[in-house]
């Protein structure tokens, strides 16, 4: 088995594992998110009073924040009332990982190449 073989390997290998983190990064966001959503108890002495509870998802690069505010009598409220969920952006850490890896990759071909071609006579 050549370099040039083991070296192809290595890349369709790391390739695939990026590809299935990411999926699986996306969906562990993606559930993290509705589960704010869908789970965030209304505060007790708000109950009877709220009209509508209204979601805020703001992407900053390395964090997805999920924060909510309450739609009272006609009026949103001027901050949010609950904590603001703050998950790692995965996805997107994930994606700068694979960039670097395969950018890693092409050098390390450029270098396996100009030695195997200093060899050859």
């Amino acid at each position: 088995m050549s370099k040039w073989h083991v070296f192809v390997a290595l890349v369709l290998v790391f390739n695939v594992l990026m590809g299935v983190v990411l999926v699986w990064t996306n969906n562990f966001m993606w559930d993290s998110i509705n589960a704010e959503i869908e789970y965030t108890p209304l505060p007790p002495s708000m109950v009877g009073d709220v009209n509508q509870m209204v979601y805020s998802i703001s992407y900053s690069g390395f964090t997805v924040t999920v924060s909510s505010r309450l739609f009272v009598n006609g009026e949103y409220t001027p901050s949010p009332l609950l904590y603001p969920l703050i998950i790692p952006n995965y996805p997107y850490i994930l994606f700068w990982v694979c960039m670097l890896g395969n950018l890693g990759f092409i050098a390390l071909a450029l270098v396996l190449r100009n030695k195997e071609s200093r060899l050859k006579p």
